[in-house]
């Protein structure tokens, strides 16, 4: 990813977006989108709390604690399997 510096005026204009923008050159050309990184963290949240049922957890929880094993264990048994570690 490429990283651009904002001239002095840009971060007042982007303070004030609280939703993906598009922006535009002063011709109508399309230059890109720019997400608020409140907006960016929220929508990551919200993909991240839909991969996980709270139900589900509880029931894992309750079950398997306490069944895991070391990770140097498990690391031989890929080895073992040919799988690199």
């Amino acid at each position: 990813m490429v990283t651009l510096t904002a001239n002095e005026s840009l971060p007042a204009l982007l303070g004030q977006v609280k939703d993906m923008v598009e922006i535009r050159a002063p011709n109508g050309e399309l230059l890109g989108y720019f997400t608020p990184r409140v907006q960016a963290e929220a929508e990551m949240y919200e993909r991240a709390k839909a991969l996980f049922d709270p139900v589900e957890t509880e029931r894992i929880a309750g079950t398997e604690r306490g069944q895991g094993r070391p990770l140097q264990e498990f690391l031989r048994e890929l080895e073992a399997r040919g799988m690199p570690g």
